[in-house]
């Protein structure tokens, strides 16, 4: 089964993977957690979510807070049936799969009559299973490219013009003879491809796509 959203190790998810999958484009990601999580009258903090906060430093050396949850899978199915998202439906049915072949492989484990043989038994399952899960989204996901339109859907932003302005007001990026470029502190780190193409009229064209590495940064750069 690949792994649709991803699965942490702790058998939980990230409400931002759970925002991005659902492609939610009416509103920004900490608005929906705070009507959807904080301030849900059926969730249970430390139970149905857990609220995680870190300080990242920004390309310019400050620090900037980020938010996330721990979802339970069942909380996040119950956010996957309100989401009003056509994917929706999907990531909940992928829930239901993944809980389905935990219950098959906790069912193959032995009868220990010893607890603590029987736990270590289905932490090694379970090891196996995320190992198995990580290793699917890594090759579903190691080649692949992104315009900066689809980032910026990602992001909710209006278009990539827009996000191309912002990553340039960032200093990550500048145009050049038309062409939108990393600045040399970041051309070396893989997040773009450049492609060159000669028409025929002998008018060179560059085509830029984002690699799974670059699509990471940029949305650990705006992602709040």
């Amino acid at each position: 089964m690949n792994a649709l959203i991803k699965i942490q190790d702790s058998g939980r998810i990230s409400a931002k993977d759970l925002y991005g999958f659902l492609e939610l484009d009416k509103s920004n990601f900490i608005r929906w957690c705070k009507m959807n999580i904080q301030d849900n009258q059926f969730a249970s903090e430390n139970t149905d979510y857990l609220r995680l906060v870190t300080n990242d430093e920004t390309p310019t050396g400050g620090k900037i807070q980020r938010t996330d949850y721990s979802l339970s899978i069942d909380f996040a199915k119950k956010l996957c049936m309100i989401s009003k998202s056509p994917r929706g439906e999907e990531a909940r049915d992928y829930f239901i799969e993944v809980e389905k072949r935990y219950k098959e492989q906790l069912a193959q484990l032995p009868d220990f009559t010893d607890p603590v043989a029987a736990a270590r038994a289905w932490a090694d399952q379970f090891e196996k299973r995320i190992t198995a899960e990580k290793q699917n989204a890594i090759l579903m996901h190691v080649n692949k490219t992104y315009t900066m339109t689809e980032i910026a859907k990602e992001l909710n932003m209006r278009s990539a013009s827009s996000l191309n302005k912002k990553l340039s007001d960032m200093k990550i990026q500048f145009k050049q003879n038309g062409t939108w470029v990393l600045y040399s502190k970041y051309s070396s780190c893989g997040y773009e491809e450049i492609k060159q193409e000669v028409l025929d009229s002998g008018h060179i064209v560059y085509h830029r796509k984002i690699t799974q590495r670059g699509r990471e940064f940029i949305l650990s750069l705006l992602t709040a």
